[in-house]
C-alpha cells in the first residue's frame, strides 16, 4: 500500500501536493481537537466572553460566568462547543494553516459584532445567546456582506494576518 500511495504522489503537481498538504493538516487538527481539552476550553472562554460582551453591550443584561452556564445548561454549552468548532474550521480554510489565538480572538470578535448587526437589523429579531448560536449557518454570508469578494480572492488573510489585531469593522 506504500509503494502505491508513494507513485500516486510522485505523480502529482506541486500545487496539488500542497492542496494535499492542507487537507492533511486540517484532518490531522481535527482528530487532535478531542486530545485538546485545555486549549479546547480556552477557547471557548474566549468565545462566550466575545459574545457575552457584545450582548451585554446591546441589551444592558449581565450574562453569566462561563461556569454557571456550564453547570446549568450543558445543551447551550455544547452549542457554544460546536459554534467554536465550526470558526476554528473557517478559519483554518482562510489561512491554510492552524490559527494562532490573536486570530481566533478576531474571529470570535468579528463573530459577535456582526452577527449582532445582523439580528439588530431584522425587526423583532431578539439579541440574545441563543440567537447568535442560531445564526452560525449563516456567518459565511454575513462575513461576505461586510467583506464583499474577499473570501472570493483568497483575501480573508489580510483581516486575520493583520499584526495589529485591527480587523477594520
Amino acid at each position: 500500500m506504500r509503494t502505491e500511495i508513494d507513485k500516486r504522489l510522485t505523480k502529482m503537481s506541486r500545487d496539488d501536493l500542497l492542496e494535499l498538504k492542507k487537507k492533511i493538516e486540517m484532518l490531522l487538527m481535527l482528530s487532535s481537537e478531542h486530545d485538546k481539552d485545555l486549549k479546547s476550553d480556552s477557547d471557548i472562554s474566549l468565545l462566550y466572553r466575545s459574545l457575552i460582551v457584545k450582548i451585554s453591550s446591546v441589551t444592558g443584561q449581565s450574562m453569566p460566568s462561563l461556569h454557571i452556564l456550564k453547570a446549568k445548561n450543558e445543551k447551550q454549552y455544547k452549542r457554544i462547543r460546536e459554534l467554536k468548532s465550526i470558526l476554528n474550521t473557517w478559519l483554518w480554510e482562510i489561512l491554510g494553516y492552524e490559527p494562532g489565538r490573536m486570530q481566533k480572538v478576531q474571529l470570535y470578535i468579528l463573530y459577535a459584532r456582526m452577527v449582532t448587526k445582523y439580528l439588530q437589523d431584522i425587526a423583532g429579531a431578539p439579541v440574545n445567546l441563543n440567537s447568535l448560536l442560531n445564526c452560525k449557518d449563516k456567518f459565511p454570508s454575513i462575513f461576505e456582506n461586510h467583506y464583499p469578494g474577499y473570501l472570493e480572492c483568497d483575501l480573508g488573510k489580510v483581516i486575520f494576518e493583520n499584526k495589529e489585531g485591527r480587523h477594520g469593522f
